[in-house]
């Protein structure tokens, strides 16, 4: 008899800006800088940096609004840390 299992469920929207800033990372490495000269590697690197991080931002505010907390973690009471207790009064004469 074996086991049964199941799959996760991965949520791809929530990794897209993370994906695409590690998909910039291997185009840059394994494309970028070998097809490149050495001179003008030094902008194409940088500029595939900033591409990325600006397509990451986009797919971030493309998302945002998708972002609410859930109707039942809403409900549920905040946590409070308890309040520290007082010095003890002690009288000096």
């Amino acid at each position: 008899m074996s086991p049964s299992a199941t799959a996760p469920i991965v949520n791809w929207d929530a990794l897209t800006p993370v994906l695409i800033i590690l998909g910039a990372g291997v185009l840059g490495v394994a494309l970028v800088r070998p097809s490149s000269p050495v001179p003008p590697a030094w902008p194409s690197s940088p500029l595939l940096s900033f591409l990325a991080i600006l397509a990451s931002g986009v797919a971030l505010f493309l998302r945002w609004g998708e972002v609410r907390p859930p109707a039942a973690a809403a409900a549920l009471p905040q946590f409070q840390l308890p309040k520290p207790a007082g010095r003890p009064h002690v009288t000096r004469p």
